[in-house]
C-alpha cells in the first residue's frame, strides 16, 4: 500500500504545528508500518516570501534544516520531496491567496503533483489543506484510480473571516465555501477533528464519508516531563504556587484581555497563584492588555519556547487555560469554536493538566461530558469560576488520571497514526469497512475500534468510540 502525504504552503521547519502534527506523525507511520506502508511526503512551498521586515528564501536560508528533515524522515522510511514554486508571495497571503496568485499556484503545482504521482504511484493522496485537496482532486482527472483523503484541520473559509483575511460577504469566502462542498463530496474520506466537526461536515455535504481523528501529541514525552516538574518550578520561582498555564498564540481565537480577567478572578479567591504564558505573542501588547485588567507583571511570566521545550514548561502547571473569545451563535467564530480541539488541549491533557475552558467548549464537549477533564466558565459571569475550581480540587488527582487516559486513548501520536493506517487500508480495499484483520508485518494490525495502551491507570477504563 502506497500513500503520498501532501502539504501546500505550510512551512516545514521552524514551525511548531508542522513539527507536532506532520513530522512526528509521518515518523510514527514510517517506523511502525514500514513493512506494509510505502510512505512519501510532498511539500509545495513558495520560493520567495516577503514579510514586514524580511524577505524569506527558504530554499537557501533553511537548506540545512530541510536536509535534516529529509534525512530524519528518510531514516523512518519516508521519502520526502520539497518543491519551491517560482512565486513571490507576501507572507500574509500564504493562507489567503488572491485569485491571480491562486490561479498561478494551481498552474505551477498541478504538473509537479502529476509528476510526483507518476513517480511514486500512490494508492492514496493524503491532503492536509483545502488547496492540497483541490490539487489532488484535479490530478484525479489524469490518475483516476487514486484515493483522496481531505484532512482540512479546520473550516478554512470561516477561519479566514475570524483571522480578518476576508469577510463573510466577500467573493473569496463564497468561492471557498463552494469549493469546500465539492471537496467534501469529491474526496474518498474526510477527516474531522471532533464529533461536532464531523456533524457539520455531514450537514454541509450529505454524501461526505467522514471519520473523526483527533489532533495528536507525543503523550509520553509530556508525561515524562513531569519528572522534572519540581526542579523546573524552582528555577522559575513557582514553589508552593498554583500555576495556571496558557500555551499558544493570542490573537484571532483567544483573547488576552479575557485571559487576564480569568486570572484576576481566580487570584482574588486563591492565594499564591501564578500565570505562565508560553507564547510568541508580543510581551508589550500582553503587558498593556493585562495592565488594563489590573494584572501586574509580578503575577505572570511570559516565555517563548521551542516545540521540544514546551513539555517542560507545561509540567510546571496545575491547570491549562483555553480563553476562547466571546462567541455569538451562527457566526464564523462559532463554527471554529464549536468544532475545533486545539493542539494545546492535547498537550495539556498529555501533561495531566485539567482544563479551564469557555462553556462554548465545542469539539471538546463529548469528552468533557464523559470524563472529568476540567471546568467550564461563562465569560459573562466569571464570578462563579473560583467556586467551580474549588469544588473540582476535591477530586483533582482522579481528574489528572482521566486527563492522561484520554490523552493516551484519543490524542497520542501512536493512536492517531493507527487510525490513519486503518483508513488507508479501508479505502484501498485492504480491509472491509468495520472489519478486523491482523497483519503480523505491521505493528498496528487493523481494527474497527482501535484500543490504545493505557499506561497511566492500574484499571483501564472501558470506552466507546465517540
Amino acid at each position: 500500500m502506497s500513500v503520498l502525504y501532501l502539504t501546500f504552503f505550510e512551512p516545514v521547519v521552524h514551525n511548531g504545528i508542522h513539527e507536532t502534527q506532520v513530522r512526528q506523525l509521518l515518523y510514527q507511520l514510517g517506523t511502525t508500518c514500514g513493512n506494509t506502508l510505502k510512505l512519501s511526503y510532498c511539500a509545495l512551498l513558495p520560493a520567495v516570501e516577503i514579510g514586514r521586515t524580511e524577505v524569506l528564501l527558504r530554499f537557501a536560508t533553511e537548506r540545512k534544516e530541510l536536509a535534516a528533515l529529509k534525512h530524519d524522515l528518510g531514516a523512518s522510511g519516508v521519502t520526502t520531496s520539497i518543491f519551491f514554486l517560482p512565486i513571490i508571495l507576501r507572507k500574509r497571503w500564504a493562507s489567503s491567496l488572491p485569485f491571480p496568485i491562486l490561479a498561478l499556484a494551481l498552474a505551477l503545482s498541478t504538473p509537479l503533483l502529476l509528476y510526483k504521482i507518476y513517480r511514486t504511484r500512490p494508492d492514496v493522496v493524503h491532503c492536509r489543506s483545502y488547496m492540497a485537496t483541490l490539487l489532488a482532486v484535479l490530478a484525479r482527472f489524469v490518475f483516476r484510480d487514486i484515493k483522496v483523503i481531505f484532512d482540512p484541520r479546520g473550516f478554512w473559509p470561516e477561519e479566514g473571516v475570524v483571522a480578518g483575511r476576508w469577510s463573510e460577504t466577500s467573493l473569496r469566502f463564497k468561492f471557498w465555501k463552494y469549493v469546500e462542498k465539492k471537496l467534501f463530496t469529491g474526496s474518498d474520506k474526510v477527516i474531522a477533528l471532533s464529533k461536532p466537526f464531523a456533524d457539520r461536515v455531514k450537514s454541509l455535504a450529505d454524501g461526505a464519508d467522514c471519520s473523526v481523528i483527533f489532533t495528536c501529541a507525543d503523550v509520553h514525552k509530556f508525561d515524562q516531563a513531569r519528572l522534572s516538574r519540581n526542579a523546573k518550578r524552582a528555577d522559575l520561582g513557582m514553589q508552593g504556587k498554583m500555576v495556571f498555564v496558557y500555551n499558544g498564540g493570542l490573537s484571532a481565537w483567544h483573547d488576552p484581555a479575557l485571559l487576564a480577567r480569568i486570572y484576576k478572578t481566580i487570584s482574588q479567591s486563591f492565594s499564591d497563584t501564578m500565570l505562565l504564558l508560553i507564547t510568541g505573542h508580543s510581551k508589550q501588547h500582553l503587558a498593556a492588555a493585562f495592565e488594563t485588567e489590573g494584572v501586574t507583571q509580578r503575577d505572570y511570566l511570559v516565555v517563548s519556547a521551542k516545540p521540544n521545550e514546551v513539555p517542560g514548561y507545561l509540567a510546571t502547571g496545575d491547570y491549562g487555560l483555553v480563553p476562547l473569545k466571546t462567541i455569538s451563535r451562527n457566526t464564523p467564530m462559532s463554527v471554529v469554536a464549536e468544532t475545533m480541539i486545539g493542539t494545546k488541549v492535547a498537550e495539556y491533557l498529555s501533561t495531566g493538566l485539567p482544563i479551564i475552558v469557555n462553556q462554548n467548549v465545542g469539539g471538546l464537549k463529548t469528552l468533557m461530558t464523559e470524563y472529568s477533564l476540567g471546568v467550564t466558565f461563562d465569560d459573562g459571569d466569571l464570578g462563579r469560576l473560583p467556586q467551580a475550581i474549588f469544588d473540582f480540587r476535591e477530586h483533582y488527582s482522579l481528574a489528572q488520571r482521566d486527563c492522561w487516559f484520554v490523552a493516551a486513548r484519543y490524542f497520542s501520536t501512536e493512536q492517531v497514526a493507527k487510525s490513519y493506517y486503518q483508513i488507508y487500508a479501508e479505502i484501498t480495499g485492504l480491509i472491509g469497512h468495520n472489519s478486523v484483520t491482523r497483519d503480523r508485518n505491521c505493528c498496528y494490525g487493523v481494527a474497527s475500534k482501535p484500543v490504545a495502551t493505557d499506561t497511566f491507570r492500574e484499571e483501564p477504563l472501558e470506552v466507546e468510540e465517540s
